[in-house]
């Protein structure tokens, strides 16, 4: 896939320095690092390497993804993070027909994402309070090619009347969403889902006490954490930084016979982990996915992956500890046709030689996404991608917890950690043909320290030099 005049792009540089930027003919692109010509990229490949005019620096251009735009575009408000987002995909069970309110605009990342998922039939009626925001909003929403199919009116649900019918799902993110739910309840078709954002535990005891009132049914508040891991050898571990709150997601629904989550969902196979994917795997339904799974264990992300997007899913499965030939008679065919997939999935297959055999079949600057139930399987395809030269490695695990509101005298919350077992370890295909100017002209000077690796068993009072002085530490200035 070639880089187009008025493509979206992402370029990187490092871990700090990303940006999402609109190609445009004859225009360039600055950073503190230097500068791109578009012109100089415009007919090449994504997930190639470019140099930064005049330092010689080496970015990677890669197509700009659902995740990568997340942060990105421009907006009068905070975002919900795309894990949330995740989240009200699954939870809601948004699929190709939906038809969705929204109340609470915002920058039109959620109105477009789950646009995105009800296409081409399903429609998302979305609407705001502030001018300023629905402005930014509808460029966004055109951004992501999703205009057809979501619109954005200025309008106070709370004081008017909403004239729709038959919706499948609402989703509230207002400062005062329990003013909204009497307003939304007769939108909702009888099987209709809602949701309820919100920040503080206050909002959320409103929610619950309103949705009882209303006979809403399996009012559930949920909020996640997640943590990113830090993968090197012999101190792989959580990284210490991480976002301790973004929001409470309440979920309900009309139907007091059908349950809020679909039982497909088990294990690591968690609506958590699986709204993760849909975001970060940045595939749209149509596009061309693999999934890779086990032949004799029973895995749900066949049919769950093939309703979200619309069956566009192509599936193979093998064994769990494939050996190579195994593997390479199970690709044979799809390398033989030159297949070229948007996104790769492999569910818990056991292999140090699986990157380098997918590698082929996956496009360029596309991402390749491993889900399963120890860090050690995920350490493996962590280093298997790292040598494959891909970009924007991650491993992260996805933790649960639960808000439990108890109404009687008074109103009491409890929360309770539900740990959503299993690891996703993400990367992005770049293929690196360049090498850098300055490493021609000068030779790599030889190392002076070579970092060894600590064995723990060594016997510490004897491998450390004794001193030839006792030296009185106490009285050190004396």
């Amino acid at each position: 896939m070639q880089i187009k005049n008025g493509d979206l792009v992402y370029i990187i540089y490092d871990k700090r320095r990303k940006w999402v930027r609109k190609v445009i003919e004859d225009n360039e692109f600055h950073s503190d690092r230097g500068f791109i010509k578009f012109n100089e990229i415009i007919g090449k490949n994504y997930g190639e390497t470019a140099f930064l005019h005049p330092s010689n620096h080496k970015v990677a251009i890669l197509p700009a993804l659902l995740s990568d735009t997340i942060y990105s575009m421009k907006r009068q408000s905070q975002i919900i993070y795309p894990e949330d987002i995740g989240i009200i995909l699954t939870y809601s069970g948004i699929q190709p027909g939906f038809k969705i309110i929204e109340a609470g605009t915002g920058s039109g990342t959620v109105t477009s994402i789950m646009g995105i998922f009800c296409k081409p039939n399903g429609q998302v009626h979305s609407f705001d309070i502030r001018d300023i925001a629905i402005k930014q909003a509808r460029k966004n929403i055109k951004m992501f090619n999703v205009d057809d199919n979501c619109s954005v009116k200025l309008m106070n649900i709370c004081e008017e009347e909403l004239n729709l019918q038959n919706i499948d799902f609402v989703l509230l993110d207002l400062a005062t969403t329990w003013e909204a739910i009497p307003k939304v309840v007769h939108n909702l078709n009888p099987n209709g889902k809602i949701c309820c954002f919100s920040p503080t535990i206050e909002q959320v005891k409103k929610n619950h006490r309103v949705l009882n009132e209303n006979q809403f049914f399996n009012i559930t508040t949920i909020e996640l954490i997640k943590r990113n891991f830090q993968v090197k050898p012999n101190a792989t571990r959580p990284l210490g930084r991480v976002n301790g709150h973004t929001g409470y997601l309440t979920f309900a629904n009309r139907n007091s016979d059908i349950p809020l989550l679909s039982n497909k969902y088990f294990s690591y196979y968690s609506p958590e982990n699986i709204g993760y994917i849909l975001v970060h795997l940045g595939c749209n339904p149509g596009d061309n996915i693999l999934l890779v799974c086990p032949e004799i264990e029973e895995s749900p992300l066949p049919e769950l992956l093939n309703e979200f997007y619309g069956g566009n899913v192509h599936i193979i499965k093998i064994p769990t500890n494939p050996d190579l030939k195994e593997i390479e008679n199970s690709l044979s065919s799809l390398k033989s046709e030159n297949k070229k997939f948007d996104g790769i999935i492999i569910d818990s297959i056991k292999s140090n030689e699986f990157v380098k055999n997918l590698h082929t079949l996956l496009e360029n600057g596309r991402v390749l996404c491993i889900l399963g139930q120890f860090i050690e399987l995920a350490k493996s395809y962590y280093d298997q991608m790292f040598t494959q030269n891909y970009y924007e490695i991650s491993t992260c695990e996805l933790i649960k917890r639960r808000v439990n509101i108890e109404e009687g005298k008074g109103s009491y919350s409890n929360v309770e950690k539900l740990y959503n077992p299993g690891y996703i370890t993400l990367g992005r295909k770049v293929i690196d043909n360049l090498l850098n100017p300055t490493q021609i002209q000068n030779k790599p000077k030889k190392a002076e320290f070579i970092e060894t690796v600590l064995d723990v068993g060594v016997n510490f009072p004897q491998s450390m030099p004794k001193e030839e002085k006792k030296i009185d530490y106490a009285n050190i200035r004396n």
